[in-house]
């Protein structure tokens, strides 16, 4: 009457690669549940961004004749961490069902009236294999984990003229999709003459149905103590793109 499900968008991945599992359960038709307890899980190798689910949105399927109320109780978007065979593990649901007891009476207006009786069950979803694949050597300089299908990184200076002393907001703004949030500052070659602070980190990331997409941005402040003509270098980005 009550079984659930776990799915997920691959069974194949490399490190640092992004995939949804999502857990539903199906109710079969006059199947009344009034209690659920649903355990949590510990993901081993994998990265957990929640997805926030609403249980009060349902579906109907139905599966060989039989009417089923679905409802998505877990969403999560994981990020490997290593490489092998990685293992999502199982739901646990504990739950009570309803069914009709013995004839307690028989009204002669109300008719038949029958005793609840309520049967605790314990049900969960199978586990999930997900292959996990190295990413491919040599891994190039420049390289800080990134792994997208679609990527973007531009800078942002607000002013080229000051004195010495005066403050310079330098910003290296990244747009995509994959683990960008995971991202963090690296070493920049600035001028030499420069004073610079650690930078300050925004996080714009949304988490999708399958991956983290948006901004992320590290805003660096800058204040020259010498007075010349100066040039902030050009840097190196690598990222690596499954297909």
């Amino acid at each position: 009457n009550v079984f659930v499900k776990l799915q997920t968008n691959k069974s194949e991945i490399y490190v640092g690669e992004q995939i949804s599992s999502i857990s539903k359960i199906y109710i079969k038709d006059g199947t009344n549940i009034k209690n659920t307890n649903i355990s949590p899980i510990s993901y081993d190798g994998f990265w957990e961004d929640e997805v926030q689910v609403n249980t009060n949105q349902r579906n109907r399927q139905v599966i060989d004749g039989i009417n089923y109320t679905i409802i998505k109780f877990r969403h999560s978007v994981l990020t490997s961490q290593k490489s092998g065979l990685l293992i999502i593990p199982s739901t646990n649901i504990e739950l009570d069902i309803t069914n009709r007891g013995r004839l307690i009476q028989n009204h002669p207006f109300f008719g038949p009236q029958y005793e609840t009786v309520i049967n605790t069950k314990n049900i969960k979803t199978g586990e999930k294999k997900i292959k996990v694949k190295e990413l491919p050597k040599p891994i190039p300089n420049n390289f800080y984990g990134t792994v997208s299908r679609k990527f973007s990184i531009k800078t942002d200076i607000d002013r080229t003229n000051l004195k010495t002393s005066e403050a310079i907001s330098y910003k290296i703004i990244f747009r995509g999709e994959g683990n960008i949030n995971m991202l963090e500052p690296f070493e920049i070659n600035f001028p030499s003459t420069f004073e610079v602070f650690d930078p300050i980190v925004t996080d714009k990331t949304y988490i999708g149905n399958h991956n983290i997409g948006g901004t992320k941005i590290f805003e660096y402040i800058l204040i020259p103590r010498k007075k010349g003509k100066y040039t902030i270098p050009e840097f190196s980005f690598n990222f690596f793109n499954p297909e």
